[in-house]
């Protein structure tokens, strides 16, 4: 990791398409569930924000699908509601059904601790979100225990979409609908804020018995914002393992073969090095001739001549070329060792000389392979009798 790579600046920045990155990003997502687990709320929020300031741009684990609730409980409202007020519409932010709840939530705790009763903004925006998200009431009281059977029985509470709960075109938004109401209906529980939402749910009844124009713009909104569902939110789901949501996303994204949890829906414009062309190269080459190659022009990707020795599939090495570097090499390392002759790009002697040993062991010429083995046991024999007769005099 680079000496300079210091997560608390906030300003460093990872790139999930990167093979090599993403166990970190993994990492810290599950790090967040295990202290949101042990009820360490602060420090999950805390991680949360590193984890989305990695890759804000891509946030390709889905960190702004669950920032809201660690936020609400940590009990940093205000923080939350600047958040929304910030990123609303370059995010997206108001057409996430967690975030159009969480800041209902949000307001009312801080009017709630201001001492107001009547509560104006959170009622406003709470209606709001029943109104664009109806789907989320009836299950949200019967995770706290409330019966209605008027919301219960009521059809537009049974809406995700339109007139159906279930369409092809409404998968993501149920998701996203189920995932919040699985892991934030405990912030709901308290009794005070459930009086609360027993008297905005009646009076969201009054909008929707009276036609009011907002139920015509929620629902256009809810049936051509949520057509295409992005590939970052069924990772989130995926590693957030909620068996009752997990269990609701098309197959297409969970094949037969299964789901690598290290790697889970890995982004489509993913980068590996592993696969590049010049270590494709070195495995199929001998080691030294991929040395050799590696120090020629000609190696670097951006080159005309790489380009074409691939194109070409010419595996031989380009005599001029390996002239030029070796003498290069030796001047470089020997000033004046090896001059060059005036108005001469190369030692034409010399690199022969080089050229003609570098071919021997680059060759797959068998016999002098067995060599090799030869020399050195005879340079180690050499090396032991002269040990030995050294010892011999002392």
């Amino acid at each position: 990791m680079h000496p300079r790579f210091n997560v608390t600046t906030g300003l460093c920045r990872l790139e999930y398409k990167y093979i090599e990155n993403r166990s970190f990003f993994i990492a810290l997502f599950k790090h967040i569930q295990y202290l949101g687990r042990k009820g360490c709320w602060r420090t999950a929020f805390e991680f949360c924000k590193l984890l989305l300031g990695l890759d804000h741009r891509e946030d390709a684990l889905g960190a702004l699908l669950f920032i809201d609730y660690y936020a609400l409980m940590s009990k940093e409202y205000q923080w939350l509601i600047d958040f929304y007020e910030f990123f609303k519409e370059s995010k997206g932010l108001s057409l996430l059904p967690n975030f159009a709840y969480s800041i209902a939530l949000a307001k009312w705790h801080i009017e709630h601790d201001n001492g107001q009763n009547d509560y104006p903004d959170s009622t406003n925006k709470m209606i709001q979100a029943i109104i664009f998200y109806p789907y989320i009431i009836p299950i949200l009281y019967k995770k706290c225990g409330i019966t209605d059977n008027t919301v219960k029985k009521h059809s537009y509470f049974q809406r995700v979409v339109g007139d159906n709960i279930e369409s092809e075109g409404n998968a993501g938004l149920k998701l996203l609908l189920d995932l919040y109401i699985e892991r934030a209906w405990s912030a709901w529980k308290e009794d005070e804020i459930l009086d609360w939402l027993k008297e905005t749910v009646k009076e969201a009844f009054t909008l929707i018995k009276n036609k009011d124009p907002i139920l015509e713009q929620a629902e256009n909104v809810r049936q051509t914002k949520y057509v295409k569902t992005p590939r970052n939110i069924y990772r989130h789901i995926l590693l957030s393992d909620i068996k009752e949501v997990t269990a609701s996303i098309p197959p297409e994204y969970t094949p037969n073969g299964g789901i690598n949890m290290f790697d889970p829906l890995p982004p489509e414009d993913s980068v590996n090095i592993y696969d590049d062309q010049r270590l494709r190269d070195f495995e199929r080459n001998s080691i030294l001739e991929a040395f050799i190659r590696s120090l020629l022009p000609s190696s670097s990707p951006e080159s005309s001549a790489y380009r074409r020795r691939n194109d070409n599939n010419d595996q031989n090495l380009n005599p001029e070329e390996l002239n030029q570097t070796f003498a290069a090499a030796a001047n470089a390392a020997f000033p004046g060792v090896f001059p060059l002759p005036n108005g001469s790009e190369s030692n034409a002697a010399w690199t022969q000389t080089i050229r003609d040993t570098l071919m021997r062991f680059i060759g797959n010429n068998a016999q002098e392979d067995e060599a090799i083995p030869d020399l050195l046991d005879e340079n180690n024999a050499t090396s032991s009798n002269n040990n030995n007769n050294n010892n011999n005099n002392n």
